[in-house]
C-alpha cells in the first residue's frame, strides 16, 4: 500500500512526529478518488438485491473505514469521523446519536441498534474511538470503547465465530484501556482504573486461552510487552488518584 509511505522525525522531548511527504500526500488522495468512485457501484449491486436500504452492506463499509483511516493519516479528523459513522450504519449500526441513547427508557443500549450488525463493526468502533481520544473528545472516546467491547464480546459468544480470529478477541483489552486513557483525561481516576483493570482481566483471559491452546499457533496473543503497558496505565491511574501503596504495587 503504497499510501502509507511516511517519514519520521524526533522532537526534542524524543516524541516521534509522522511527516507524510508530498508523494504520500499524492497518492492518500488518489486512494481516496478511488474508493470514492467504487462506493456507488458496491451501493447500487447491494440495493439491486434487496428492498432495504438500511441492510448490511459489508463491502460498502469496509470502503467508508479505509477511507475514514487515510483521512485520520491526513488528519483530517472530521471527515474521518463521519466515514467511521458511514461504516458503522453500512455495517448494521444505526446513526450514532448518544442523546437518543441517554434519552432512551430502555435499559439495555443494543436494543437501540440493528440486532444483524456485522462482526467487523467492532473493529470500526475500536477506531472510531482511538481517533476519538486524539482528539481529546473523551466522552465520544468512552462511548465508542464500550460499543466496540459489546459488539467484539457478542461475536466471539455467537456458534459462528472463528476461534483463530485473535483480532476480534484482542479488541475488549484494547478499547477498555482507550476508555481509561479517556477517563484519566477527564480526571475520573476512578472509571480509569476500573477500565484499566477490565483491560488487565482481558489480557489475563487471552493468555489463558494461548497457554491452553499453545500448539495451534498463536503469535497474534498479547505478550509481556501489553501485559507491562496495562499495569503501567494502571499504576499511574493508582498515583493520580493518590493511591501510592497501590501505584507501586503494579509500578514496580
Amino acid at each position: 500500500d503504497k499510501s502509507s509511505k511516511s517519514s519520521s522525525n524526533t522532537t526534542d522531548g524524543g516524541e516521534e512526529v509522522i511527516v507524510i511527504t508530498p508523494e504520500c500526500k499524492s497518492l492518500m488522495n488518489k486512494a481516496l478518488e478511488l474508493y470514492a468512485d467504487a462506493l456507488e457501484p458496491l451501493k447500487f449491486k447491494y440495493n439491486a438485491h434487496q428492498n432495504s436500504t438500511t441492510a448490511v452492506q459489508p463491502d460498502v463499509a469496509e470502503t467508508f473505514h479505509k477511507i475514514a483511516k487515510l483521512y485520520c493519516k491526513q488528519k483530517s479528523h472530521a471527515s474521518a469521523v463521519d466515514a467511521y459513522h458511514r461504516a458503522l450504519q453500512a455495517h448494521g449500526a444505526t446513526p450514532i446519536d448518544r442523546s437518543a441513547v441517554a434519552k432512551s427508557k430502555s435499559k439495555n443500549v443494543s436494543s437501540l441498534y440493528q440486532d444483524f450488525t456485522h462482526p467487523d463493526a467492532a473493529i470500526v468502533w475500536h477506531d472510531l474511538a482511538s481517533l476519538h481520544l486524539t482528539t481529546k473528545e473523551y466522552n465520544d472516546a468512552v462511548y465508542a470503547s464500550e460499543k466496540a467491547v459489546e459488539v467484539a464480546r457478542q461475536v466471539v459468544k455467537s456458534v459462528a465465530f472463528n476461534k483463530s480470529n485473535n483480532k476480534m478477541e484482542t479488541i475488549p483489552m484494547l478499547a477498555f484501556q482507550i476508555a481509561g486513557d479517556a477517563h484519566g483525561g477527564m480526571h475520573r481516576h476512578e472509571d480509569a482504573i476500573r477500565s484499566y483493570q477490565e483491560a488487565y482481566h482481558e489480557f489475563q483471559k487471552m493468555a489463558r486461552s494461548s497457554s491452553s491452546n499453545s500448539g495451534s499457533g498463536s503469535s497474534d496473543r498479547p505478550g509481556h510487552v501489553e501485559e507491562a503497558r496495562i499495569l503501567h496505565k494502571l499504576g499511574m491511574a493508582f498515583y493520580h488518584r493518590n493511591t501510592m501503596d497501590d501505584a507501586k504495587a503494579h509500578l514496580m
